[in-house]
């Protein structure tokens, strides 16, 4: 699925629903590429609400395969900052969700529906609860913390 080449790491994220793609991470700033089976390459561009330079740090498909949720992180920033963003389709634009406080940054954990994502968010410099979960409703953008500690591993049931 993803040509062999030892001068390129791999970074692939999250393998599609319908397992016909990946996406991975890696590569330029700001854009994420979907590799699919046997084909071609598309690519997803962060929003251009993105102040300058950002790395890709997580991104997770849609449970119906057709969007990608992603988390970017500023490098060239005095401050660290985070963005979380939703793909508007499987290749093009992107649409930001949600603009992290200075020195927090943010993984996307999993999607919970078609509305909802899990997201993990970390402070730096941080000696005290330094991380928390939260869900963000991609309607109305709104962002609740779900619980607050390290977290290891996230398991959802499967069917059978």
């Amino acid at each position: 699925l993803v040509p062999a080449d030892p001068t390129r790491v791999g970074c692939i994220d999250h393998l599609a629903p319908d397992g016909a793609s990946v996406v991975e991470r890696c590569g330029t700033p700001k854009e994420l590429v979907i590799r699919y089976l046997g084909g071609p390459t598309t690519t997803v561009q962060a929003p251009p609400t993105i102040p300058g330079d950002a790395a890709i740090g997580s991104a997770r498909y849609s449970l119906d395969g057709h969007r990608i949720a992603f988390a970017l992180t500023s490098t060239g920033l005095p401050e660290v900052f985070s963005w979380v963003a939703v793909s508007d389709g499987l290749g093009g634009g992107a649409t930001q969700l949600l603009q992290s406080q200075p020195n927090e940054r943010y993984s996307v954990i999993a999607w919970l529906g078609p509305s909802d994502l899990l997201l993990r968010a970390h402070l730096e410099n941080c000696t005290d609860q330094c991380d928390s979960l939260v869900v963000l409703n991609l309607d109305t953008h709104n962002r609740v913390k779900f619980a607050d500690g390290v977290f290891v591993t996230f398991s959802a049931s499967r069917p059978d």
